[in-house]
């Protein structure tokens, strides 16, 4: 599936690092973290993180069993790149981004590619000799409660700075230009979403 985002649409997340593979084709669909119609109510248990993602679904959808974004921080979070939780790749999680039970995140983030990146960090080659430059990721963000789909806030995160090449495999469409774009490491996320994780 691809979600279209800014200019940009995406294709996949290269999980060996994190990083954002894009192509320069489509155009802005406003679909990514926004309701199209009235949220539907999702009544089973999810089986893991990975399914507290409707909230950024076109189809918008919210979890009446969750938590409520409610009581003493810090407020737990769930951050999605597309359906992808971006952070079961990181190898340290605070408490906030880490519930055995997913029903216990308050708080569903949608992260979304502003329309430009930030600064060349690096060009990464890949087998075959292809090439990719590597920009700092500019993110969209909108802040859900999981329990209602009520949108929080909206916030601009910044990729890593550090970057990183990825080491998996990336295919490549003929004749597109492609990209890539440095997902946010925890820093950036804690500086990004501290007013909802803490307040």
């Amino acid at each position: 599936m691809t979600a279209k985002m800014g200019r940009f649409a995406l294709r996949w997340v290269v999980s060996a690092s994190v990083v954002m593979v894009l192509t320069g084709c489509g155009e802005f669909d406003g679909t990514t973290g926004m309701a199209s119609s009235v949220p539907t109510a999702v009544t089973t248990q999810p089986r893991g993180i990975e399914f507290m993602a409707e909230p950024c679904s076109p189809r918008q959808g919210f979890y009446p069993a969750a938590d409520a974004y409610a009581g003493p921080a810090p407020h737990p979070v769930a951050v999605f790149a597309g359906y992808t939780a971006i952070w079961s790749f990181m190898d340290q999680q605070p408490e906030w981004m880490s519930q055995s039970d997913p029903l216990r995140y308050q708080l569903v983030v949608c992260l979304g590619i502003s329309q430009e990146g930030g600064e060349l960090i690096e060009e990464c080659e890949f087998v075959g000799g292809k090439r990719l430059p590597q920009f700092r990721g500019r993110y969209l963000a909108k802040i859900y409660e999981a329990k209602s789909a009520r949108l929080l806030g909206t916030e601009e995160i910044l990729g890593s700075a550090s970057g990183g090449c990825p080491t998996a495999s990336v295919r490549f469409a003929p004749g597109e230009r492609h990209w890539l774009f440095s997902n946010p490491d925890l820093y950036e996320l804690r500086k990004g979403l501290s007013k909802y994780v803490y307040s």
